[in-house]
């Protein structure tokens, strides 16, 4: 186990601090976590912040596990913050859980947010369930919003249910909303303006 804080302070202000916790346990165990923080303060400001967080597992566990965190900030704005999870589970769990969350902001404003889970069980289970999260703001407005639910079960279950959202707006009115529901031979559409 390895704890490392470093901080370096000039100006009255925090140059660097990293904090780095590493641990290494074997028989069936965690097999190796780290935890990075690394702040870079300049002008008032934090330039990169950086969270990692790698689990990786073995026998009937949790095979990796990542977590990233990233921030840089320019200008007192988020440049890009990036959250990635990823779960690789063998003998009839989870097959892969993925979980993506990219935040681009410029100007004021947030250009991009994705969220993707995706989850892949065989074995009578979900075969696969998709959460896709797109926002796309421009001008002030929330321009595009896709929010997409995929199940797809086996054996006297839900064979495919979709929901979904989108949104489009413009000139401070929603334009667009469409909500898209399919339960096998069951459809629901609505519209409204």
């Amino acid at each position: 186990v390895i704890t490392l804080n470093p901080v370096d302070i000039l100006d009255d202000k925090c140059k660097v601090v990293i904090a780095l916790n590493l641990v290494d346990i074997l028989d069936d165990k965690c097999k190796v976590v780290i935890t990075l923080n690394l702040v870079d303060i300049l002008d008032d400001k934090c330039k990169v912040v950086i969270a990692l967080n790698l689990v990786d597992i073995l026998d009937d566990k949790c095979k990796v596990v990542i977590t990233l965190n990233l921030v840089d900030m320019l200008d007192d704005k988020c440049k890009v913050v990036i959250t990635f999870n990823l779960v690789d589970m063998l003998d009839d769990k989870c097959k892969v859980v993925i979980t993506l969350n990219l935040v681009d902001m410029l100007d004021d404003k947030c250009k991009v947010v994705i969220t993707l889970n995706l989850v892949d069980i065989i074995d009578d289970k979900c075969k696969v369930v998709i959460t896709l999260n797109l926002v796309d703001m421009l001008d002030d407005k929330c321009k595009v919003v896709i929010t997409l639910n995929l199940v797809d079960i086996l054996d006297d279950k839900c064979k495919v249910a979709i929901t979904l959202n989108l949104v489009d707006i413009l000139d401070d009115k929603c334009k667009v909303v469409t909500m898209f529901n399919r339960m096998d031979s069951i459809k629901q559409y609505i519209y409204m303006e």
